[in-house]
């Protein structure tokens, strides 16, 4: 039988996909993509049920929406639905909550203009390759050969994977947590679960911290936990929020500092969490314990001031006041740097020397010791293997991305929510 020019068509855009280039600040994702023929930056947020954009945006806001975020409950407009370009692909339309994000771009250090989440991905299979900097939309081509393989389900349009956290010599607990790579952080327990398994444990060292959503801070405890298994994967030592308050039933959720360590994929449809081991599946989790958050200055983003200062932190002993504003570190100019250049710095061990401008005439010196602190060191990491398949399958490798139309999504029936309801 000879296909017609609709279904030849159809063959074609069904199967292709598209590679963009993926920007990490402080773990998180961040690609360009077009919506109404304008150019905006967006985090993609495998842990956001409902995809946001800013009102800078420009898209026509109608009703109103209601969304929960780590923080706390957000409120704001909604727009659309409307089709979202990345790269090659055009996807089908995609409602948003319109929501003032000028905050979470001072934290990021660079303007956001929004979120995709869950009624974006859920179109394609979507890959994180976190190493080669490459964020790739697949169609039907998506070939699992090679990957490992984990059953996904989803929770208020969120995936969530089965886990097990191995708190202590002794004792494990498993549970269900959000793959969320709008998180910048290694794990996260919500507070009812922390509340019923008694987390963290009295035995268990661990410092009063705070952690930014997009509804607010949220009051959290940092500890390290013995181990972390995802799927065959035994990671050693890794850092865990554990939330002291607020709403949500969740167990927890996986943020970057895990996710970057493989490269991973998500089909929503079929309910399936792909994932390869990257080099650094066993590098220690450090945190940054200068107990110090800034805040970067709109529109350049090139000068930043401290946002808050955690007392008996390293930052505190050291002088250091909300409101200073940083000039150099180590010599360097801060307009050189960038987010990600401070949290490795913050990740080191020894002094690092600060250069702030106090109320706009003072200016000094303070030298802050980051390492060290109330939790206990990493554990030595094993000593490295033969390269990764992976690694020796992608040499070589370089294909350009493929032409795709409006209807390269994958058909078949969708899972989850509806628009806004997450």
């Amino acid at each position: 039988m000879r296909l017609g020019a609709t279904a030849v068509l159809f063959a074609q855009i069904a199967v292709c996909q598209t590679t963009v280039p993926v920007e990490l600040t402080n773990n998180v994702p961040i690609i360009r993509a077009a919506i109404g023929g304008r150019t905006v930056v967006m985090i993609v947020d495998t842990g956001a049920g409902v995809s946001v954009i800013d009102p800078g945006a420009g898209l026509p806001v109608r009703g109103s929406a209601s969304l929960s975020g780590g923080g706390g409950r957000v409120h704001g407009g909604q727009a659309g639905p409307v089709p979202v370009q990345v790269g090659a692909i055009t996807s089908p339309p995609v409602p948003f909550a319109v929501v003032d994000l000028s905050t979470l771009s001072q934290f990021a250090g660079r303007r956001i203009d929004g979120i995709l989440g869950y009624h974006f991905l859920r179109e394609y299979v979507a890959e994180f390759d976190y190493v080669a900097g490459e964020f790739r939309l697949h169609g039907n081509d998506f070939d699992p050969a090679g990957w490992q393989s984990l059953p996904m389900k989803l929770r208020d349009n969120r995936p969530a994977v089965r886990t097990s956290l191995t708190i202590s010599a002794g004792r494990s607990l498993d549970a269900l947590l959000l793959v969320d790579t709008g998180s910048s952080s290694s794990v996260t327990v919500g507070a009812k679960f922390a509340q019923r398994q008694k987390l963290p444990p009295p035995d268990l060292p661990a410092i009063a911290d705070t952690a930014l959503g997009i509804g607010g801070r949220m009051e959290i405890r940092l500890g390290r936990i013995d181990g972390l298994t995802l799927g065959p994967n035994r990671l050693d030592g890794p850092l865990v929020r554990f939330r002291t308050g607020g709403g949500g039933n969740d167990d927890g959720l996986l943020g970057g500092e895990v996710l970057r360590r493989f490269r991973l994929a998500l089909d929503y449809r079929a309910g399936k969490l792909y994932l390869r081991p990257g080099e650094q599946v066993h590098a220690p989790f450090r945190p940054d314990l200068s107990g110090m958050r800034l805040a970067w200055r709109a529109p350049e983003f090139n000068t930043a001031v401290i946002d808050s200062v955690a007392p008996d932190r390293a930052a505190a002993k050291a002088g250091l006041r909300p409101g200073d504003e940083l000039l150099s570190l180590n010599g360097r100019a801060l307009r050189e740097l960038n987010p990600e250049d401070l949290r490795k710095l913050f990740r080191q061990a020894g002094t690092v020397r600060l250069r702030i401008l106090r109320r706009g005439t003072v200016t000094r010196t303070v030298s802050v010791e980051p390492a060290g602190g109330a939790l206990p060191p990493p554990p030595v990491p094993p000593p490295p293997g033969p390269p990764p398949l992976e690694k020796l399958r992608m040499l070589g490798r370089s294909s350009p991305p493929a032409k795709c139309g409006a209807g390269a999504a994958r058909r078949g029936p969708a899972r989850g929510r509806g628009a806004l309801g997450g």
